[in-house]
């Protein structure tokens, strides 16, 4: 996962839900200034927004931060598609920043 591809995701997305930029800030609570900085890579929304940014598109937490999927002929995705928890975790600290507390 790269920065860049969490962008890309977020734009195709949203625009293949036909929402613009207010449209999706609206539903999440945030202006539409915090929606443009995260398209342009500038800030990150927080896990709780992504998943509901997630939820509002119709599509899962990995299609929002991962890259596209790649399908075998057999119709499965490949292993190199699968999103662990701990690349969730990673994404975050790497580009937001935030302490989160792991609870085993």
């Amino acid at each position: 996962m790269n920065n860049q591809q969490f962008c890309n995701n977020l734009v195709h997305y949203r625009q293949a839900a036909k929402m613009t930029q207010d449209d999706l800030a609206s539903k999440l609570g945030v202006t539409p200034q915090a929606v443009s900085k995260w398209e342009r890579g500038i800030g990150y929304p927080d896990l709780e927004i992504a998943c509901a940014i997630a939820e509002f598109l119709h599509i899962s937490l990995d299609q929002l931060l991962l890259e596209k999927a790649r399908i075998t002929e057999s119709g499965k995705r490949t292993d190199s598609d699968k999103c662990p928890l701990s690349c969730l975790i990673q994404f975050y600290f790497k580009q937001v920043r935030h302490s989160f507390l792991i609870c085993y």
